[in-house]
């Protein structure tokens, strides 16, 4: 995280989840790599931009038919949502 992206401390942990089964509610998403929580101990806005990299194996990738995105779970209406300004290399 750059400095000065925050207005005072915080703390952000990011946990592997390692029970994904149950995750999976729309039959259009497969899995590319491992699961992770990511929870900060306030809730705000970065002053700054904020890089998150997470890997995972190309090679179980069709990228003429598939479209490789990062998601986030919304609880209260069950269903996963694209983020936006991602970058896949």
């Amino acid at each position: 995280m750059p400095a000065g992206a925050t207005d005072s401390s915080i703390v952000i942990s990011v946990n592997e989840v390692s029970q994904t089964s149950n995750l999976f509610t729309d039959s259009t998403l497969k899995l590319l790599g491992d699961v992770y929580e990511l929870t900060a101990s306030k809730s705000g806005i970065f002053s700054k931009p904020v890089t998150v990299t997470l890997p995972f194996d190309k090679n179980n990738v069709d990228f003429d038919k598939s479209i490789v995105g990062l998601y986030w779970f919304n609880e209260q209406a069950h269903k996963w949502v694209s983020l936006d300004n991602l970058k896949v290399d």
